[in-house]
């Protein structure tokens, strides 16, 4: 009885934790930033990276941060790619203890 007792409260605990992660994702940083293809090796057959060039700082963080890498399909990638340096308005996001992540792309 008292390992299922450890196991419940194990779960509870798990799951506090995951609620309060998810209530602490702010939005740190909304608007435009510059958007870069990267022309490395990739190893993903439906995915690609983008190194994303804020145009202002991030609010709320300690260390300056210039750059970011953003995570997009393969078909996005290659429409950035077409464009030299294309522009977009992007939705940074930074959980409690996490670091910062581009969360949206658009137009």
């Amino acid at each position: 009885m008292p390992i299922t007792l450890t196991i419940l409260i194990l779960v509870l605990v798990a799951i506090a934790t995951l609620l309060i992660a998810q209530t602490t994702d702010k939005v740190i940083y909304q608007g435009p930033a510059s958007l870069i293809a990267n022309n490395f090796k990739h190893y993903s057959a439906t995915h690609r990276t983008l190194s994303v060039v804020l145009h202002q700082s991030l609010l709320g963080i300690d260390k300056p941060v210039n750059i970011l890498v953003a995570t997009v399909t393969k078909a996005e990638a290659e429409v950035i790619a077409a464009e030299s340096l294309a522009t977009r308005q992007i939705t940074v996001r930074m959980r409690l203890f996490g670091q910062p992540r581009v969360t949206a792309i658009s137009k």
